[in-house]
């Protein structure tokens, strides 16, 4: 029985490891106010949204701080050294969970990743592509339109 158990707790461990990328950016998108992406103004919505992130966030804490604590407690049972090895574990499968994903739709999650697109003053008409937080993006396009504009 305690094997069965051990085995569960090891699938619930990767599998919510895996998806704790995307759990995590949606908690931050519902924390600031964006549940429904960076592009919509949620208005009265907003108060809303910041209570199902919180209700997310508790969620998430309730999937994978019991596993990981039970894990951590077996594993320091079995050698000292091997205390650290779910933590390891849990940042190997959010590594992979965000590969799974991609990078750019992880960071997007966050507010970052919008493409901006500015002509550049040259011979060949070129483009300078920015990946900046949106809250820099008017500054950025005003000096960047100030430098590539024409005399």
């Amino acid at each position: 029985m305690k094997k069965a158990k051990t085995a569960v707790s090891i699938i619930w461990f990767s599998f919510v490891s895996l998806l704790s990328p995307l759990w995590i950016g949606c908690i931050y998108m519902y924390i600031t106010g964006h549940g429904k992406g960076y592009g919509y103004d949620m208005g009265a919505d907003a108060d809303i949204a910041v209570f199902l992130g919180v209700i997310l966030l508790l969620l998430w804490l309730l999937a994978i701080l019991p596993v990981t604590v039970s894990l951590c407690k077996k594993c320091c049972s079995r050698k000292k050294t091997f205390l650290l090895l779910p933590l390891l574990a849990f940042a190997g499968f959010f590594a992979i969970g965000v590969f799974i994903m991609g990078w750019n739709e992880f960071i997007k999650l966050f507010g970052y990743g919008y493409v901006r697109r500015f002509p550049l003053k040259t011979e060949m008409s070129r483009e300078v592509i920015l990946r900046l937080p949106r809250r820099y993006s008017f500054p950025v396009f005003c000096l960047v339109s100030f430098l590539c504009a024409e005399a």
